[in-house]
């Protein structure tokens, strides 16, 4: 029955099982580094090439002609592209956030989780999201983990309980 597969038929098919099998072990492991960079690529390739100023570390003590010579323009077209980055980075988690919301919500509604659970657990997945609570989409958030909880999970969450989840 084994007869008509070679040794190297079975080596190739193995290698490409086995490369198929740790791809996508490390787009599951991953895949929100693997977002992140794509995002990165895509906002680097519409944004043209980024020219950052010379660092002051890049600069010997003698030598501060770099950064005599750099005009006011550049460093305010530096800023707006950090700016820029920065916006496009928090856009990624949004949607990130709003996805893992979604389905952390809808859980704990499946699952009839108390109200103190609940918070818990999305203090837990907030974590991650911190750099968020001080942006213009915290009162976004709060509006969808207030109408998803009450939605979902029958649990009507107060502005105390949303502090709580940002901790």
């Amino acid at each position: 029955m084994f007869n008509q597969i070679t040794w190297a038929g079975y080596c190739t098919s193995l290698l490409v099982l086995l490369l198929i099998y740790y791809v996508c072990v490390l787009f599951l492991c991953y895949r929100h580094e693997i977002t992140q960079l794509i995002s990165d690529n895509y906002s680097a390739f519409t944004l043209g090439q980024r020219s950052k100023p010379p660092s002051p570390l890049a600069t010997s003590a003698n030598d501060l002609t770099g950064f005599q010579n750099m005009s006011l323009e550049s460093v305010n077209n530096s800023r707006s592209l950090e700016e820029s980055d920065k916006a496009t980075r928090q856009f990624s988690l949004v949607h990130e956030l709003t996805h893992e919301l979604h389905q952390a919500i809808e859980k704990a509604g499946k699952k009839n989780c108390k109200k103190e659970e609940l918070i818990f657990s999305l203090q837990l997945l907030l974590k991650p999201y911190i750099e968020l609570k001080e942006s213009n989409f915290i009162e976004q958030i709060n509006k969808l983990v207030t109408d998803h909880s009450l939605n979902y999970c029958s649990i009507p969450l107060n502005e105390e309980d949303l502090k709580l989840l940002w901790l």
